[in-house]
């Protein structure tokens, strides 16, 4: 079901020169906390540089943060992330501490090129206001900006205000992300990066909605929520399910949470999709997978026997589709049942039924036959999403005249599954990303 793309590919993408901007609360930071997450998980060493103290009270992977309270460099292990907090020093000694923390890391760089490492600025139109990398105070900022590719050093730059920034910035970065902006200057600014869509910036009212320019691509995208600055106390049933969730799935909850992330562009010609864009989590159990470990699979297997429990004596067998066919492999000897499968090729035997299945990641052909009507089934897939695919299953088999009691998944990503239960088709997940 789709092409594997590994975590270390997702890494090598992402790992590059970064500009995000936009007006206070609108989602960039998040944005920046997500691509930060997802680089730490393929070993990328992470600086931040935040003035703001966001990162300082919500980033809470990293453990060691550093108080700088003068424009003095403390010592640094070049090998471990750090959040360096500047929130105590006035613009010209933040501008100079980047110029001495630039110099330093270079320096620690050239002989081990082997680490990757990046740099996150928090409003940076602070340190590195416009035009100041033309100087001669700051060669070391801007050997770093444009010469540190070269030692596997990135730099990601946030703002508010991308006028007010050094251009060099905007002009370097390989992904740039446009979130709301209301000021005619930097609207202004943007239209340069995303052209015509420069002028739908300031309508972005929904938090996480942005403008993605990518190689001299623009989609407009919903980036994910990592954290808010003051997130709001879940309920409290909420919480006492992720505990649970927690206790009983300790596997499936680490890669769940600590699963990269990957932005994907339907370029296809005939697709209904074309044009949009969809941000897939890599998740070890789905189909952008690569590896598992027994572990995990055994958690999993176990959580979904407990979910199809309920069903117990009213389905006939289960099917799995896609990436949810294995999962339905692995349930059958457990649960002591056949598994109907979906072949791909056309056989012309008789009652074949046809599917042509057009889902964002994916275009292909199904065929249904071995089939009877007044057959139950419960229908197995690894998540949900948007549920096009759950849709027109449940539908092509309820046109056989079999009827689906149930469908069970690993994640349920959003509320579309809500989708499939309109059909009267109740859903079961072991883990909701809401």
């Amino acid at each position: 079901m789709g092409s594997e793309l590994t975590s270390q590919k997702v890494i090598e993408q992402i790992f590059s020169s970064t500009f995000i901007c936009g007006g206070s609360k609108t989602g960039k930071t998040n944005n920046a906390m997500n691509i930060a997450r997802t680089l730490m998980g393929g070993n990328v060493i992470l600086f931040i540089i935040d003035p703001t103290k966001v990162w300082v009270e919500n980033f809470h992977l990293i453990k060691n943060k550093v108080s700088i309270k003068r424009a003095e460099l403390p010592s640094i292990d070049w090998n471990a992330h750090h959040i360096f907090d500047t929130s105590k020093l006035d613009a010209e000694d933040q501008r100079n501490f980047i110029e001495q923390f630039c110099r330093a890391l270079m320096r620690a760089a050239v002989p081990k090129k082997s680490l990757k490492r990046m740099v996150i600025i928090e409003e940076c139109h602070t340190p590195i206001p416009l035009m100041s990398t033309r100087s001669k105070q700051k060669a070391n900022t801007l050997r770093l900006l444009t010469q540190g590719r070269h030692f596997r050093i990135q730099h990601m730059a946030i703002t508010q205000f991308p006028t007010t920034c050094d251009d060099i910035l905007i002009k370097l970065a390989e992904h740039r992300y446009f979130f709301r902006l209301d000021q005619n200057a930097d609207i202004k600014c943007a239209e340069k990066y995303i052209g015509k869509y420069a002028t739908q910036l300031r309508s972005l009212k929904k938090v996480g909605v942005c403008f993605y320019n990518y190689r001299n691509e623009t989609v407009r995208i919903e980036t994910p929520e990592f954290m808010k600055a003051l997130p709001p106390l879940p309920p409290r049933k909420a919480l006492k399910q992720e505990e649970e969730i927690k206790r009983e799935y300790p596997k499936l909850m680490r890669c769940i949470r600590e699963s990269p992330i990957k932005l994907e562009v339907n370029k296809r010609k005939h697709s209904k999709f074309k044009g949009q864009s969809y941000i897939f989590h890599i998740f070890p159990f789905g189909e952008l997978g690569s590896m598992m470990e027994h572990t995990l699979i055994n958690e999993i297997v176990r959580g979904m026997h407990k979910l199809i429990s309920e069903f117990e004596g009213s389905y006939d067998y289960i099917l799995g589709f896609g990436t949810g066919d294995k999962w339905a492999c692995f349930l059958a000897p457990e649960l002591k049942t056949t598994i109907h499968r979906i072949p791909e090729r056309k056989t012309d035997l008789p009652g074949e039924v046809h599917l042509h299945l057009d889902t964002f990641l994916y275009e292909k052909n199904l065929y249904f036959r071995d089939f009877k009507a007044g057959d139950k089934v419960i229908l197995i897939d690894d998540v949900i999403s948007t549920a096009e695919t759950s849709k027109a299953f449940i539908e092509t088999l309820g046109k056989m005249g079999v009827k689906v009691v149930a469908f069970l998944c690993i994640v349920a990503k959003g509320n579309d599954f809500k989708r499939v239960e309109e059909l009267g088709v109740p859903v079961r997940y072991l883990f909701h990303m809401v």
